[in-house]
């Protein structure tokens, strides 16, 4: 069975490839999707990244048992996924919030179906962006109550800078 996409309009459409994902959440081989005959494509797609799969873990290729095939999509979705790509010809500093990076969930729960399908996330860069490790000590602060060893982590593996602050969870 193929993968309908709901995108921003509430249209379905196919997805623009298959992909076979390792059990980090890396993409391997994609197989397009042929958007002139979208329904035959996109079975054929999925079943040639399976065919993959099953020839790897024939073969003995370490891993492959753990491998997936999920439906790819490309600069398109609701949320952050729909934002507008940085334009070259403009210093970024002028652009706001435009679309630089794409993130897939290791579990493939962003995926149509799944609980983090259409859900926004926002990158920090915390060797290149000087602002970084202060929102992150911020989300570290607010957070701690809940989550102290995440708090922990972000703060002396990510570099987040402490911070204090009075938080009211109700």
């Amino acid at each position: 069975m193929t993968d309908l996409i709901e995108t921003d309009v509430n249209v379905k459409q196919y997805p623009d490839a298959y992909g076979i994902i390792d059990h980090n959440g890396r993409i391997g081989s994609l197989v397009s999707v042929d958007k002139e005959a979208p329904a035959q494509s996109a079975l054929a797609a999925q079943q040639a990244c399976q065919n993959l799969i099953d020839d790897a873990v024939a073969s003995g290729v370490e891993g492959a048992g753990h491998w997936a095939v999920r439906p790819i999509t490309i600069g398109m979705g609701r949320g952050i996924g729909s934002l507008p790509e940085p334009d070259p010809a403009r210093p970024l500093e002028e652009q706001g919030l435009v679309g630089k990076y794409r993130v897939q969930r290791v579990d493939g729960s962003d995926q149509p179906g799944g609980k983090h399908h259409g859900c926004r996330y926002f990158v920090l860069d915390m060797d290149h962006d000087p602002y970084a490790p202060v929102a992150l000590g911020v989300y570290a602060a607010i957070c701690e109550q809940q989550y102290p060893k995440l708090a922990v982590d972000l703060r002396e593996r990510l570099g987040a800078v402490p911070a204090s602050l009075s938080v009211d969870q109700d």
